[in-house]
């Protein structure tokens, strides 16, 4: 819920490029729900954030149910693949996965309505690619630094837990 609900925030606030054309962060936070949350987080965002997406309704509508589709694939190929221990989740890693990511969001891009492509080939792929590229970067390493913190402080409260019952175990 949490990560749909901040993609339709971010849906609510784009960059409008023609009636029904706009341009938003969603594809980072939907490829973070895949990589971060599994399947059942990253289902669940996808059609919270395509529901809204079609209420917006326009012509870039049905590119857009695509672009969200797509990237909640992506994300959860790129967990797969990294869980599979193929590839490991590094900051070069994460920065190559959202480039190849942005760039296919790009060819999906392609299926505007004429009226607004070329406008979106020459002003917006190549800044969308690269600002998104290192977003997810950035907000990868930064769910990594929060899984990791959640894991230490699990790992040492059971810790706690653990010496907690042996000293209370000793004789007095």
């Amino acid at each position: 819920m949490l990560f749909g609900g901040i993609t339709v925030i971010g849906m609510m606030v784009p960059v409008h490029i023609a009636e029904g054309v706009i341009f938003d962060a969603r594809s980072v936070i939907l490829i973070m729900a895949g990589l971060f949350g599994g399947p059942a987080v990253a289902v669940s965002a996808g059609l919270i954030a395509g529901v809204y997406r079609f209420w917006l309704g326009g012509g870039g509508y049905p590119v857009g149910l695509a672009t969200i589709t797509t990237c909640v694939l992506l994300g959860l190929a790129y967990r797969r693949i990294c869980r599979a221990g193929w590839i490991k989740n590094g900051p070069i890693e994460l920065l190559l996965f959202g480039f190849v990511s942005h760039v296919i969001m790009v060819l999906i891009f392609t299926q505007l309505p004429a009226s607004v492509l070329t406008t979106v080939m020459h002003d917006i792929a190549l800044p969308y690619v690269f600002t998104f590229s290192v977003a997810t970067m950035i907000l990868g390493l930064m769910m990594q630094d929060i899984v990791h913190r959640t894991n230490t402080e699990l790992a040492l409260h059971a810790s706690e837990s653990r010496l907690r019952a042996i000293v209370q175990a000793i004789p007095e």
